[in-house]
């Protein structure tokens, strides 16, 4: 998957995922695993291997999401077939030490409370007769285009689908509810990819306030609306704001995460580039060899983040010269 992609998902646990196709899986855990190991050389830029294990109980499966398929499988794997667009909830999504993304979903059914109250406020905002399972799941991927407005920088198109958005999860879930500042910070990231940078400050800050009610200070759901107010002081040059607010983040990483995860490296990174712009290159320096390390037990010597840190660091040795 892309690295948007992979962004996308970590925003998204506890959410609900519509897949719009048919997908082979395996009950063979070592097999399935196999084909990531099998892939590793032929990994590039841009793109992170990601393995799925799906929880789907068959005593509830009343409309028959998946099938197994041993018999007319040509492939001995005990391989199970899903159908199209049903829906799953992202439990978790974590990168592990071989560099490789774990993503966990849960076969969702209609009687799910969630999935009821959603269904409702769906009949009572469009009028509608029938909402269920598969209803909601067209809505979903409606809801992709959010990405592919921003990938495509029509950034209008997307604000005003994340604001209708926004107001589906008030009136289902409350003003103060996670859900609610997910949706605030996605629609941060969008004014600040507009350069309205004191309405996606504004935006943020919201949802980081609703997140520090419910979690504890250091939840990893704090990291993505802290890393989000660091960027956008790093684009106003409020150098010591956005310092802030990255090693808050990277304190909240190094307790949740692996060592060697590929977000620390990243912050790491951010941090470096502000000690840089400081003048301040022994601690830039510091900060992109820690940076450096992460990625290079993790990817080849060849891949474009290791070549950008290597390049940073001669830039910044040259400098302390």
């Amino acid at each position: 998957m892309s690295k948007d992609e992979i962004q996308i998902l970590k925003n998204s646990i506890g959410e609900f995922i519509s897949i719009n196709s048919f997908f082979s899986t395996s009950l063979n855990y070592e097999q399935a695993r196999a084909f990531l190991y099998s892939s590793k050389d032929k990994i590039i830029d841009d793109i992170e291997q990601v393995f799925f294990e799906i929880n789907a109980d068959s005593r509830l499966d009343k409309l028959k999401a998946f099938s197994k398929i041993h018999s007319l499988s040509y492939f001995s794997e005990e391989e199970v077939l899903f159908m199209l667009e049903f829906i799953f909830r992202l439990e978790s999504f974590e990168c592990d030490n071989e560099g490789i993304w774990n993503s966990r979903m849960v076969l969702c059914f209609e009687h799910e409370h969630r999935l009821e109250t959603l269904f409702q406020h769906m009949k009572n905002e469009f009028d509608s007769g029938e909402t269920n399972i598969l209803v909601f799941s067209r809505l979903l991927r409606k809801m992709i285009l959010l990405i592919i407005y921003q990938h495509k920088r029509n950034y209008n198109l997307a604000l005003e689908s994340y604001e209708n958005a926004l107001t589906i999860w008030k009136e289902v879930f409350g003003e103060d509810h996670p859900h609610v500042a997910i949706c605030l910070n996605n629609i941060s990231n969008v004014y600040r990819n507009e350069k309205k940078y004191s309405k996606a400050l504004e935006c943020v800050e919201k949802a980081l306030a609703t997140f520090q009610k419910h979690f504890p200070t250091d939840h990893s759901d704090l990291i993505s609306p802290y890393g989000s107010i660091g960027n956008i002081h790093l684009c106003l040059n409020h150098h010591n704001q956005a310092l802030q607010y990255y090693n808050l983040s990277l304190k909240i990483y190094e307790k949740c995460h692996p060592s060697q995860h590929p977000d620390i490296a990243i912050t790491l990174s951010n941090i470096s580039s502000i000690y840089e712009d400081k003048n301040e290159y022994q601690q830039a320096l510091v900060y992109l060899e820690r940076a450096s390390d992460i990625y290079q037990h993790l990817l080849p010597s060849t891949h474009a983040n290791v070549i950008q840190l290597e390049q940073s660091s001669k830039r910044v040795s040259v400098e302390l010269k």
